[in-house]
């Protein structure tokens, strides 16, 4: 009992001491609503919406100034803050609501682009043939991609699509191909006639293939006049052939012969035979001449080599060249299409990237003059050789992909 009544007497005398110290500290404080106390003083804060002009000092109170919408916002009330300015979205994104004078500008990247840990909108990275997106790309996060395991499979270069199940043959069908990770399994539901061998004989029909053994025999030898037949065109088809290439030649060296100096066979009409002829005085050697207006699809042959070969020799990362295509106004897809084009035929995908562009009537040598200096590359520039480099203007960024 004297337990429990020690225990009354020490609460009563905790709630006397906390009402008593409240009472102290709302006597002592003289400051009204929104002001603080600085150093003895009461200072004014600033409402959401304005910031700090001259802070409080000994003399005068806090002076605020409102923020302007779309140039400065102010989130929160405070005595010391000024306006903060609005921020400005990044490249690759766009504005989801603008600066307001309480508010930050809201911005978002966009489609397949993510926004990094630096503030940046970077490109969404592709998991290729027999990997799938197993975290799809967003505006907020990157593609996370895992390789496709036994039972899937996936064999398209994407951002967003996952592995796929594999299919699985119906009875009654047969399977060509089995599922692989790039692949998927291949079924056909006719029936497949399997020729017996020593693991599978055809025990039930031995006596009639043996029957009709001779029948088969004949059946072959009635297929050797149509070889022979066949064979005999494949070979007038190539002499005829090498007949025509031997007579264009001496027509050809007919008209070398002729006295003309200034006679150029175009690359087209020896294009049209099959040959391809050029002629060059040794004593008239004109060079090619190229302006910022030349278009890539006019350069020659050897100097678009000599461009891949100068832009890949000092690259850093294999992956430069999608810079230089976006900077040309390609989009994620026109890029994954230049590297399925270069992993068919085992070229470079800024070979196809070059031919892909040169088709627009704007593609010309100016604009990839300008596109290598927004890279950084000048070291590509010397290649071109161009002569008037004054008539550059800068590379306009282009609203519209290509």
């Amino acid at each position: 009992m004297m337990r429990r009544v020690n225990i009354v007497d020490t609460m009563y005398w905790i709630i006397v001491l906390f009402v008593t110290a409240n009472a102290i500290t709302l006597a002592t404080s003289d400051c009204e609503k929104h002001q603080v106390e600085v150093e003895g003083r009461c200072c004014s804060e600033c409402n959401i919406g304005s910031g700090v002009a001259s802070p409080c000092n000994a003399g005068n109170n806090t002076i605020c100034e409102a923020c302007v919408d779309g140039e400065s916002y102010s989130s929160t009330s405070s005595h010391t803050h000024s306006c903060i300015p609005c921020s400005k979205c990044p490249k690759n994104s766009r504005v989801i609501q603008e600066c307001t004078n309480s508010s930050d500008t809201i911005c978002e990247c966009d489609p397949e682009f993510h926004l990094t840990e630096t503030g940046e909108c970077k490109l969404c990275d592709l998991c290729p043939a027999g990997w799938g997106a197993s975290v799809p790309c967003s505006r907020t996060q990157n593609t996370v991609c895992n390789q496709c395991t036994n039972g899937a499979f996936s064999k398209v270069l994407s951002a967003t699509s996952g592995c796929l199940v594999c299919s699985v043959c119906v009875p009654g069908a047969q399977m060509l191909q089995a599922c692989s990770a790039t692949e998927d399994t291949i079924c056909i539901s006719l029936p497949i006639y399997r020729y017996p061998t020593e693991d599978f004989p055809d025990t039930d029909n031995k006596n009639s293939v043996q029957n009709d053994q001779s029948k088969s025999n004949s059946k072959q030898i009635d297929i050797i006049p149509l070889y022979c037949a066949i064979l005999g065109a494949v070979v007038v088809g190539l002499l005829g052939y090498v007949i025509m290439v031997h007579y264009r030649r001496m027509k050809e060296k007919r008209l070398i012969r002729e006295p003309h100096d200034d006679v150029e066979y175009s690359k087209a009409s020896a294009g049209d035979s099959g040959i391809c002829v050029e002629v060059e005085h040794q004593q008239k050697v004109v060079p090619v001449v190229l302006t910022t207006s030349t278009r890539i699809r006019d350069l020659p042959t050897s100097k678009r080599r000599e461009i891949e070969r100068s832009f890949l020799q000092s690259t850093k990362d294999s992956r430069d060249w999608q810079g230089l295509a976006r900077e040309l106004g390609f989009n994620t897809k026109k890029i994954a299409n230049c590297e399925i084009k270069s992993q068919r035929d085992s070229s470079t995908p800024l070979k196809h990237l070059l031919t892909d562009w040169g088709r627009n009537d704007s593609a010309t040598v100016g604009v990839f003059i300008q596109a290598m200096k927004n890279l950084g590359r000048h070291d590509v520039l010397p290649t071109l050789n161009v002569h008037d480099t004054a008539e550059l203007c800068p590379l306009v960024p282009q609203n519209n992909i290509v």
